[in-house]
């Protein structure tokens, strides 16, 4: 099957978010890690986890959810797999071993389901998962826990505890109401998390503007070091990283110009750094000076 966009498609700032009717639209944490597309087969084990690129996610980025048990057939579900980005990577190598968000659901047990709601695509998750909790899935612990909670293998050695059914494939929470909207996005600026989503309840998938993402940035006035036809390489607190600009950015050496980025990576870079302004009210500065100003949001 092919590649199926489920994710948001759009920006909103919060303040626009906020805006937003609580009857027609929910919320959900954007996480850390990379777009999938799970397939099952008709036993109702994972076949394949497919990237954006519709080919199959690396070997080492999915691990051993290849295989996985679901108790649903014939599915195709969207989620973010922890692989790739640093945070997802920090988060499966503290855990040992990967989860895989599941946020929406395009076939089910053979249907497709991409017309109906959201409300009741998500629903249809929560259906199949909750029969895991009555016992209809079965649950793998394949190690025995001794009386100080450690875990030992069949042979009786020391182990680390691997899931092998559903707890690897963790539902989203979705979140109703302004006040629930708040409290998620001071949640967002607590952690590592990217941003939240909102979704609108009652679009089919793939509808125009149905998942909106919502991301904190940081402002950043920076010293271009220099240009050329299709990016810029830029200056900011004693850190180099390039850009990418159109025709419209008219930038010389020298100039100090305003990007938004979305946070910063481990090593202190600007995270998806894009140009938002040239800042015509402060002077040029000579290259290799840097303006270390910066305003978060």
């Amino acid at each position: 099957m092919t590649i199926i966009n489920a994710g948001p498609t759009s920006r909103l700032s919060m303040e626009k978010a906020l805006e937003l009717s609580a009857r027609e639209w929910a919320w959900q944490l954007k996480l850390d890690g990379v777009y999938a597309q799970i397939e099952t087969d008709t036993a109702g084990c994972v076949a394949v986890i497919k990237s954006r690129r519709n080919a199959p996610h690396w070997p080492a980025d999915v691990g051993d959810l290849i295989g996985l048990p679901t108790g649903l057939p014939d599915a195709v579900i969207m989620g973010e797999l922890e692989a790739q980005t640093e945070c997802a990577i920090r988060l499966r190598s503290a855990r040992g071993y990967p989860l895989l968000h599941l946020f929406d659901l395009a076939t089910w047990r053979g249907c497709d389901v991409t017309r109906e709601p959201y409300s009741s695509r998500y629903g249809l998750l929560h259906r199949w998962q909750s029969a895991a909790e009555l016992g209809e899935v079965p649950r793998v612990d394949w190690w025995r826990t001794d009386s100080n909670g450690d875990a030992h293998d069949i042979l009786g050695r020391y182990t680390r505890p691997v899931p092998a059914d559903l707890r690897r494939l963790p539902i989203v929470p979705l979140h109703r109401g302004k006040g629930a909207a708040e409290l998620l996005w001071h949640e967002v600026e607590r952690s590592d998390a990217e941003g939240m989503v909102a979704v609108r309840l009652d679009a089919p998938m793939g509808a125009r503007a149905a998942k909106l993402k919502v991301k904190r940035h940081v402002d950043l006035d920076c010293t271009v070091l220099a240009v050329d036809r299709t990016g810029a390489i830029l200056s900011w607190a004693g850190k180099i990283f390039a850009v990418s600009r159109s025709a419209k950015w008219q930038l010389t050496a020298g100039m100090i110009v305003t990007v938004l980025a979305d946070g910063f990576y481990a090593d202190g870079i600007p995270r998806f750094a894009r140009l938002s302004r040239i800042r015509t009210d402060l002077a040029p500065l000579s290259t290799g000076t840097v303006d270390a100003s910066t305003r978060i949001h």
